[in-house]
């Protein structure tokens, strides 16, 4: 857990269902196109999907998946926090995004970029 100097710590956990709607309009408000495409993913199903709250506010949303046939290689997921957040917030969640990766052999990760 990390502390922005607010008096609520921020934390990454699992995605669920009930947070889809929450996490949508995060993307939404970045790209309209993105979020559709991410309601796609999330039908798809959620693991590997992380949201970032503070307190019991969603503020962003990150994600991996293992790559087939590789040792320790993932691929970055939906990443995006809300738009009032600051760029501090958007790192602490990465960071602690990629530590825990590493705890699970994470040795690579490739990260493609939306339009």
């Amino acid at each position: 857990m990390f502390h922005n100097g607010s008096e609520q710590m921020e934390q990454l956990r699992p995605m669920r269902e009930a947070d889809i709607p929450d996490v949508l309009q995060i993307l939404h408000d970045r790209d309209e196109d993105d979020a559709e495409d991410a309601a796609e993913t999330f039908r798809r199903g959620l693991l590997g999907y992380f949201v970032w709250v503070r307190g019991n506010d969603i503020v962003g949303v990150t994600g991996a998946t293992p790559i087939d046939n590789t040792v320790g290689g993932f691929v970055l997921g939906w990443t995006c926090i809300r738009n009032d957040q600051s760029p501090e917030s958007l790192r602490q969640m990465i960071s602690q995004m990629l530590s825990m990766l590493r705890d699970e052999g994470g040795r690579k990760i490739f990260a493609p970029l939306s339009d």
